[in-house]
């Protein structure tokens, strides 16, 4: 009895030492933690301060340029920098009042993290802008009898849910109905992309506008198809080389381009916060994975306008809101300019032309702020037609 008296005794003792072991262990990882996450909460503190500091000597040195640029520019110009300064614009600008001024210059940093500023070449991704460049693709097909914009869908991708009824035109003006495909972080080929946008089916019959992206993926899916090239391909040869637009391009060559824009959101007091894009852009295909500088967008609208990528008659048509929204193709219709837009992740395009022709803005974030530019643009336009 003795010896069971001193064994259990033993283990008691043993069990209450690895009990107070652990508690002590458990305390130490508690403390341990808790120092780690505030260590790391210092760190964020201090990037932020670092941060704000350098968003600060950047807009001096920028407002001491302003001054400087100012004693050269006429009053409109002059109130269109300040306007911009005043919003803590961050990227790329390109505005154009034909015969009296053009401003084209960069604005805050392409990125923070390196100090590198934002200049007028600075690489942007341009989001749903890039509609308006689908769509010319698409008239181009149309003018050479490759497509037809009141042929069924079903003509050209056989099995297209409701396919007899949605015309090519609907994707065009988003009047399709389809429900759309979910995006996801992994890569996607164009045909897997259109077999899930054909498994989701639609939400309603053609005709009521609902904006979607997949109606334009749809559109760059014909374009390979018909054309026998690229997505790629086809437009570099077809509209960049034509408008002479060497910085335009397609998905992850984005990131090997030297004069690239990072993608921040940007809080109400300035500061820029990184916001990585998570998608592949193969799950935006042709609705979202094209990237340009803010000169070749305004060359595209240059050599659009012009006649030079499609016919008068096709451009006419293309910037004619439909019938269900002020949506043409590609392009929103208003009583005295047109405007294509865009946004993703961190990046915000406008790209906003007179009706006359005569004046042109190209708005380019890297550093998405509260303030729309469509909003911006219209404030620039303003201070564009004062007498």
């Amino acid at each position: 009895m003795k010896r069971k008296s001193r064994a259990a005794t033993f283990r008691s003792r043993r069990r209450k030492k690895w009990v107070i072991n652990g508690a002590v262990l458990l305390i130490v990882l508690i403390l341990a933690a808790g120092g780690y996450k505030g260590y790391k909460k210092i760190q964020a503190l201090q990037a932020r301060n670092n941060a704000k500091q350098a968003i600060q000597t950047k807009r001096t040195e920028e407002k001491k340029d302003l001054a400087i640029h100012a004693e050269a520019s006429t009053m409109k110009e002059k109130e269109i920098e300040e306007y911009l300064y005043s919003i803590n614009f961050n990227g790329s600008a390109y505005i154009e009042d034909k015969g009296k001024f053009v401003i084209s210059r960069g604005y805050g940093f392409a990125n923070l993290e390196k100090y590198k500023a934002n200049n007028a070449e600075t690489a942007h991704l341009i989001g749903s802008a890039q509609k308006t460049v689908i769509a010319t693709a698409v008239l181009q097909l149309v003018e050479q009898g490759k497509l037809s914009l009141t042929a069924p869908i079903s003509q050209y991708i056989p099995g297209f849910p409701n396919g007899t009824k949605i015309l090519v035109r609907d994707f065009l003006r988003h009047t399709s109905g389809i429900k759309g495909h979910r995006v996801r972080p992994f890569y996607i080929s164009p045909t897997q992309l259109i077999e899930s946008i054909k498994a989701q089916g639609i939400r309603s019959q053609p005709g009521k506008w609902h904006y979607l992206d997949d109606n334009y993926s749809v559109l760059a899916y014909l374009i390979q198809k018909e054309s026998g090239q690229s997505l790629a391909s086809y437009l570099k040869q077809h509209i960049f080389d034509v408008a002479n637009m060497p910085s335009a391009g397609l998905g992850k060559s984005f990131y090997s381009v030297p004069n690239h824009g990072s993608s921040y959101m940007q809080s109400k007091d300035g500061i820029l916060e990184a916001r990585s894009v998570i998608e592949d852009f193969s799950q935006v295909f042709g609705a979202g994975d094209m990237y340009m500088n803010a000169i070749d967008l305004a060359r595209f609208d240059q050599a659009l306008q012009s006649g030079k990528l499609i016919s008068k008659s096709s451009v006419k048509q293309m910037l004619t809101k439909g019938p269900h929204s002020k949506y043409g193709y590609g392009v929103y219709e208003y009583p005295s300019f047109y405007v294509a837009r865009g946004v993703y992740y961190g990046y915000q395009a406008t790209n906003f032309f007179s009706k006359d022709g005569k004046k042109t803005i190209v708005l380019l974030t890297n550093g998405r702020a509260e303030l729309s530019l469509i909003k911006a643009s219209e404030n620039i336009f303003q201070i564009m037609n004062k007498k």
